[in-house]
């Protein structure tokens, strides 16, 4: 704790807490308060530095650090109090290009969550004109640090699943059992049954799936012709794309390209881990099944078993009726029913402008790597 902070049960007023914008020299606080408010930050393995790793979050976009503001002490600029990282990410909604606010890493720590900090931060931004979003994109409300307010909150009508490839056939009844009772178990066991009696059969693909160090035109061509697909998503462009995955402080991503006739007609995005990896982004043109097929079948051999060969489960989060799903259930996966609740709030769009969200029949296309939990 900084010098002069009285202890937690001492503090009753806020008049010590400024706000500011971060600074270029701020990662090392920044990353020090989130080790604090956090039992693990971030959740996930990294291969540089944390403060390195925040210096890639506040770069999100081109002069996205600074929009980012953080609350520390009136008499120790060092000292950070509170922190929320506002990620802008680019979203294609009904044909037209749009701006998604996301914000992540909410903290607080216990002794000043009641110095109404957010509301000092709020004050903050509006008096100092920060540029509007069309919506905001909330993840996971039942974490203590988003719950609030979240719960009332409209969900997608076409619900993000996660969709689990297990290590075999008692990790499946487990992870069912665990998210939905033994009925839940049951129709998986069914399912399971069926499909080693009835395998659902594979398309070839005319191709090669290839590795990427990075997102070109050819994945930017990409984006332009499936996007018309869908009615709501993440933007696929290079720039954002090559952010997100291929700067090696982002974390453990490997890209993969399937290729025909020297054409990107599909890639994917895997991350290993120790007993769990995850294709975390996946895009194929509408009629490359074949690629699609390839992809996920490069996916389950990459990263379904670990360096001992033993098997590793595997997941990928996909809107339930995505048109990929049929293909990931060919390929061992199933609705584990877990939910990772993507919700929404109206923002420069109004609530009638995004009502034709609730539609469960909606194309969407949004991944496991439009969040901020790989």
């Amino acid at each position: 704790m900084a010098e002069g902070v009285p202890p937690a049960n001492e503090r009753d007023d806020s008049d010590r807490v400024r706000v500011r914008y971060v600074r270029e020299d701020d990662c090392e606080v920044i990353a020090d308060h989130l080790g604090r408010a956090f039992e693990r930050w971030p959740p996930y393995e990294i291969d540089c530095s944390v403060s390195e790793h925040v210096d890639w979050k506040l770069h999100a976009n081109e002069g996205s650090w600074r929009q980012q503001v953080v609350a520390t002490l009136e008499d120790d600029d060092r000292y950070v109090v509170a922190f929320a990282l506002r990620i802008r990410r680019p979203a294609w909604i009904r044909q037209q290009p749009r701006v998604l606010l996301d914000v992540c890493d909410q903290s607080v720590p216990p002794e000043w969550r009641m110095m109404h900090i957010n509301d000092k931060r709020g004050d903050f931004r509006r008096a100092n004109g920060h540029e509007t979003h069309d919506l905001q994109m909330t993840w996971l409300p039942n974490h203590p640090a988003t719950r609030k307010g979240n719960l009332e909150r409209p969900t997608l009508g076409n619900w993000v699943l996660v969709f689990i490839r297990p290590a075999g056939f008692r990790s499946r009844l487990s992870i069912a059992y665990r998210s939905g009772g033994a009925r839940h178990a049951l129709r998986s066991a069914f399912v399971w049954m069926r499909s080693r009696m009835l395998p659902a059969r594979t398309r070839a693909f005319a191709g090669t799936v290839e590795p990427l160090e990075r997102f070109d035109e050819r994945t930017d061509a990409l984006w332009e012709r499936v996007k018309p697909s869908f009615e709501f998503a993440v933007s696929r462009e290079q720039s954002y794309l090559n952010w997100r995955y291929a700067d090696p402080r982002a974390g453990r991503f490997r890209i993969w390209a399937a290729i025909r006739d020297g054409r990107v007609v599909g890639y994917s995005v895997t991350k290993p881990g120790g007993t769990r990896g995850a294709i975390v982004d996946l895009l194929v043109d509408p009629d490359e099944v074949g690629a699609l097929d390839a992809l996920i079948a490069d996916a389950v051999a990459r990263v379904g078993s670990d360096a001992a060969g033993r098997g590793r489960e595997i997941s990928c989060w996909l809107p339930g009726r995505h048109p990929y799903v049929p293909r990931l259930l060919a390929h061992g996966f199933f609705d584990s029913g877990r939910d990772p609740s993507l919700r929404y709030r109206a923002m420069a769009m109004t609530e009638d402008e995004l009502r034709f969200l609730l539609d469960p029949r909606l194309p969407v296309h949004v991944t496991q790597g439009d969040s901020d939990f790989v």
